[in-house]
């Protein structure tokens, strides 16, 4: 699963092997889970996070996807939103890795639909600040500066000591060459 240039010597490899066993122990618990009932929204959720910790952002969206079908999830909007929000951030991972703009922007408006998805839920969302800066980076990413700014001053006066303002606030900075 992991493509390492070369041979790194025998310490990084066998770290690498151990870390690697270690994490797909944890995964064929919930494969098996999932094995025996298809609709297990918690263990799907669970191999979306194992997957997304990995760095295989679509096959992390493949098991969220899976699991927002689930009893589990129509049944629990706070596990709905948990992983609408996760399914907007693989998004936003995945249209960082393109070279095709066009195939980013649709990612960018994926991820943006879910971010929105995520704050207009009927249930206190845990991290609303981690959303709304999620959407501030697909705004900028779009080159919509002015809506990069108003969710910015949304995030700003709701969670004004969150790390996901103060990073916003840089990024805003760093696109636009001033405040916001």
């Amino acid at each position: 699963l992991q493509r390492p240039p070369g041979y790194p010597g025998p310490e990084p490899l066998l770290q690498n092997m151990a870390v690697n066993a270690d994490n797909f122990a944890d995964l064929a618990l919930f494969a098996e889970r999932v094995a025996e009932s298809e609709m297990d929204g918690i263990a799907l959720v669970r191999l979306g996070h194992f997957f997304y910790d990995q760095g295989f952002f679509t096959v992390s969206n493949d098991f969220y996807r899976r699991a927002l079908r689930s009893p589990d999830a129509r049944n629990d909007p706070t596990l709905e939103a948990e992983v609408l929000v996760a399914v907007g951030w693989n998004h936003l991972r995945l249209a960082g890795q393109m070279s095709d703009r066009e195939q980013a922007l649709a990612y960018y408006s994926d991820a943006l639909k879910n971010f929105r998805q995520y704050l207009a839920m009927n249930v206190e969302v845990e991290r609303p600040d981690v959303a709304l800066f999620g959407q501030i980076i697909c705004h900028l990413a779009r080159g919509e500066h002015d809506e990069a700014t108003d969710v910015y001053a949304r995030l700003e006066a709701n969670h004004p000591d969150s790390d996901a303002t103060a990073q916003a606030r840089r990024r805003i900075e760093r696109v636009t060459g001033g405040g916001s």
